[in-house]
């Protein structure tokens, strides 16, 4: 049977190449290398390492033609460098390095490059690899949030063999000794730092004489893939023998505070395959499944290798593990030579965790097995084997209830590691009594608890007060705790209750919306009267005032609701549509010492439910919160309900009850999957909640009603719009001299229920344009259907308007409407420069408050120049010749002022004077902006 192997004696491998000038071509010379970048901290300063494998057989020395370039514009040469022999690791091998380090003089992302000459001649998979450079990379950020980052370690060296018609297996042996994640993704190989080569998959059909049997089974076509998790490049199975060029990134991500993920580095492993013919079995290694411990445990597992044809093995470990600074892992043998595999041979894994190990990604430990045939290439098999090490849960001293103040007193035992960061308080209404999973750290999503508040590692008490507030009478309130070591979670610890607290106050049970409106909304507010009251001090009869505030907590906007001396109160023309309001409820007495009646107490506060539908695709997708003294996940009875009507403007009190929701398991969260794409679709909740009292009944509250339309194939439709176009007559006519401040108003419809166009449309984009055949900007967006662009100095524009959807699809733009400015331009036929103020300018202004010339003659107020940009005036006498010149745009005035002299300032005699003026107008029309007039003015003194 054909199997694959790992080392090769001889044969051409991997070549990283540099272009210059020169056309001088060296011998292939590299087999593969490595890039290794180390932070020297509290500096912008790296130690970059190149490790080089080389091939004995070329006499080309590391450093011919090789540069390492450091992304921020910097580049170094790599001098030449011997290589040493390495005959541990195959047949012509040898291993050079170069290390240099490198300053940055800012923080920012950079690449560091390795380039080489020349790659491998004859690699199959790339088009004229003998030409094509080899380039490596490592992609760093020096974000000081980061802070003494340290990179991934490629602990398994950078070279393989493969057998054609047998899986091939590799790993880069990959680990972050900070704990990152690490992801894996394919690449294509680079020919320079910015491009790539003409690369093609190995596992395409061209390289296989039988492709639709080309995986080892011989029944299916080949695949070629990495495991974006383990990295383990995985080719099932190489087809024609030769040389093949692979890449893959290594990628690192931080864990940031807010649980998202951000990438700190990328390593780029550019490897070749030699693909050969041989006959051999590949050998099998038998490791423990993966697991998970608590910190302290000691690991023993014993790693077994096998071999069917009974050749000698050798089994290595790579794993961050082994070099740990504190209790690192060891195993033994530590084999240096094969052993013979029958009986099998045997690794014992030994590693004592501490809390030290704690983090929240898993360990891992690379396992390679080698056999040793006597003839023909020697096989391998990678495997790997995760341990996640995880925090002990806290452990509770006491729990217990501070009846007077209604607090909870809460103590535990010491943490069992000293390198406890704090822990979080988790509390919810009622128990709900789980038992974490296998590697189930921190609290159930979904299990009711929310968190309180975080306190440092080393408080062993805390007091809940609630806020400031006391818990809520009538409740029963359960804990648990989670510590937090270097920002990973522990498992939770026990659940312990405390409570009822004593109901001596109004226990408020509904806030529910009976109606939805903007206007004349309704919802009803019930609360059961305090059964725990001191009757013989307040007794009854009892009264009752209602207080309403804005939001989900706090007093925004309070106000009193009403006073009855019942326990429901039904509150009317409030905004339920859009608002979202919570109540509390004060408690009025008459004791016997007094004739009127008294405050006595007031009840935690209650919101009502907040439900949001969110189209996706097919269906329906709910939402819903609120803020309750008492807890909406029942574990006894989780099911919310959900009701359904198939109109807009379904009446709430028609709507049926359409399906349920477990909220131990989905949280508050539905998928409605059967609403139909093209109608609207109206929703409310009914949520159940407890004070985990048996003296309270199970509470149901009912949200407000939202509509919803699916997903569905329809598109918004282009708007149609129309424009407010100005009258130039009208305006002209009228005393606009001064204005020059304009507005623009467009207005448009929105989309029938009849058409094919979605009609869910919550937003409209305003597109404009100065050009109609220009590009169009966009300038706002909003949500009604008229809008005015003011403040311009300028009407001359042209608009396009879009409708968005609620699934932020955005239609085609409307047909353009465009409005214009009205331009205006007169030039006099006589004037008088005789310094009587009369006529003493040529100018285009009639009507001008800074130049009052026409104090003979009465001023018409509507003849001045409009819109007008750019005016160029030359002056000619009767032969033709220019006797005056001015140009607004070069300092002279948009209203020309002769005076009647001449450029050098030399009186004109009186007589005919010919004119040309270019004006610029700001118009429209590229066409229409420029026009010229010329006509002839007499002066006369």
């Amino acid at each position: 049977m054909k199997r694959s192997f790992n080392w090769f004696p001889g044969a051409a491998a991997c070549v990283f190449i540099l272009l210059l000038a020169t056309g001088e071509v060296f011998a292939t010379h590299l087999r593969a290398a490595d890039v290794q970048v180390e932070r020297i901290c509290g500096t912008l300063t790296f130690k970059i390492t190149v490790v080089a494998y080389m091939n004995t057989n070329s006499s080309t020395r590391f450093g011919t033609n090789s540069q390492v370039y450091f992304g921020d514009g910097s580049s170094i040469n790599i001098p030449t460098t011997l290589a040493t022999l390495r005959p541990d690791l195959g047949t012509d091998i040898s291993v050079a390095t170069f290390t240099t380090t490198h300053t940055y003089g800012a923080n920012g992302t950079y690449t560091i490059s390795y380039i080489e000459r020349d790659r491998s001649a004859g690699v199959l998979n790339i088009d004229d690899s003998e030409d094509t450079p080899y380039v490596t990379f490592v992609t760093i950020n020096t974000d000081p949030s980061f802070g003494c980052n340290r990179f991934p370690v490629l602990s398994v060296i950078p070279l393989d063999r493969a057998c054609s018609g047998v899986a091939f297996f590799h790993s880069s042996g990959a680990y972050d000794t900070d704990g990152d994640s690490l992801s894996y993704e394919m690449s294509i190989p680079a020919s320079s730092i910015t491009t790539r080569a003409v690369y093609t998959a190995p596992n395409d059909r061209k390289f296989y004489t039988n492709y639709a049997q080309g995986n080892e089974e011989n029944n299916a076509p080949p695949s070629f893939f990495i495991n974006a998790l383990t990295g383990l490049v995985t080719w099932d199975a190489p087809g024609l023998l030769g040389e093949y060029n692979i890449a893959f990134k290594i990628i690192e991500w931080r864990k940031l505070d807010d649980g998202s993920y951000r990438q700190i580095s990328s390593t780029t492993r550019d490897m070749q395959i030699v693909v050969e013919e041989c006959e051999n079995t590949r050998p099998e290694l038998i490791v423990p499944n993966d697991t998970c411990v608590v910190a302290g445990t000691e690991i023993n597992a014993l790693i077994k290798g096998l071999d069917v044809e009974n050749h000698p093995v050798k089994i290595e470990v790579f794993s961050e593990l082994l070099l740990l600074a504190s209790n690192p892992a060891t195993y033994t043998p530590e084999h240096t030579d094969f052993v013979p595999s029958l009986p099998p041979a045997e690794i014992a894994f030994n590693w004592q965790t501490g809390c030290e190990h704690i983090r929240q990604q898993p360990y891992q430990i690379v396992f390679k097995i080698t056999d040793d045939p006597p003839d023909g290439p020697k096989l391998v098999t990678f495997k790997t084997w995760s341990i996640r090490v995880v925090a002990p849960a806290p452990e509770w001293d006491t729990v217990s209830l501070d009846v007077v103040n209604h607090y909870g007193i809460l103590s535990m035992e010491s943490f069992a590691c000293d390198n406890i960061h704090s822990f979080q308080i988790w509390r919810k209404v009622d128990s709900n009594p789980y038992v974490p999973g296998y590697c189930e750290t921190g609290i159930r999503s979904g299990s009711g608890y929310q968190l309180i508040d975080v306190i440092p590692g080393t408080t062993l008490s805390y007091t809940d007060t609630n806020f400031g507030n006391g818990l809520s009478p009538g409740a029963r309130y359960c804990y648990r705790i989670v510590g937090l070591v270097k920002d990973t979670k522990s498992y939770v610890s026990e659940e312990m209750c405390i409570g009822p607290v004593k109901a001596d106050a109004p226990v408020i049970t509904h806030v529910s919306v009976e109606k939805t409106a903007a206007e004349d909304g309704r919802i009803r507010v019930s609360w059961r009267s305090p059964f725990d009251i001191d009757k013989s001090q307040f007794p009854e009869p009892y009264e009752y005032e209602i207080y309403r505030a804005t939001g989900f907590i706090g007093d925004t906007s309070i106000v009193k609701a009403g006073y009855v001396n019942d326990t429901t109160f039904l509150d009317t023309s409030v905004n339920t549509l859009d608002k979202v309001f919570n109540y509390r409820i004060v408690i009025y007495s008459k004791p016997v010492t007094t004739d009127i009646f008294i405050p006595v107490d007031t009840s935690a506060a209650a919101s009502s439910v907040r439900l949001a539908g969110i189209a996706g695709a097919g269906g329906v997708t709910l939402q819903w919160r609120d803020s309750v003294p008492w807890s909406n996940v029942v574990t006894e009875r989780p099911y919310h309900l959900i009701m359904r009507g198939e109109e807009a403007d379904s009446d709430e009190s028609t709507m049926e009850v359409v399906d349920s929701v477990n909220v131990l398991l989905d949280r508050f969260t539905y998928d409605d999957p059967s609403a139909n794409e093209n109608k609207i679709y109206t929703y409310k909740i009914v949520t159940r909640g407890t004070y985990g009292n048996p003296e309270i009944a199970l509470q149901e509250n009912l949200s407000q009603r939202v509509s919803v339309y699916p997903l569905n194939n329809f598109q918004p439709c282009a708007p149609v719009v129309t424009i407010q176009e100005t009258d130039c007559g009208q305006y002209l006519g009228s005393y606009t001299c001064n204005d020059n401040i304009f507005s623009n108003v467009i207005q448009w419809n929105e989309p029938s229920s009849d058409s094919e166009c979605r009609i869910d449309i919550v937003a409209y984009n305003i597109y404009t344009s100065t050009d109609p055949t220009g590009e169009f900007q966009l300038l706002t967006t909003l949500d009604a259907t008229v809008f005015t662009d003011g403040n311009l100095t300028s009407m001359a524009k042209c608009y396009k308007v879009s409708a968005v959807d609620s699934r932020g699809i955005e239609s085609p733009l409307s047909e353009m409407v465009c409005n214009d400015n009205c331009p205006y331009f007169e030039l006099p036929n006589v004037f008088t420069p005789n310094g009587d103020s009369c006529n003493d300018l040529f100018s285009t202004a009639y009507d001008r408050d800074d130049q009052p010339q026409n104090t003979c003659q009465p001023v018409d107020p509507n003849k001045c120049p409009r819109f007008v940009l750019e005016v160029d005036a030359t002056i000619f006498n009767r032969w033709g010749q220019e006797v005056y010149h001015t140009n607004s745009a070069e300092g002279g005035s948009l209203y020309i002022e002769w005076d009647g002299h001449d450029n050098n300032g030399t009186e004109c005699s009186m007589g005919i004077y010919y004119f040309t003026v270019n004006v610029t107008f700001d118009v429209l029309q590229p066409a229409e902006r420029k026009q010229t007039f010329k006509g002839w003015v007499s002066l006369v003194r």
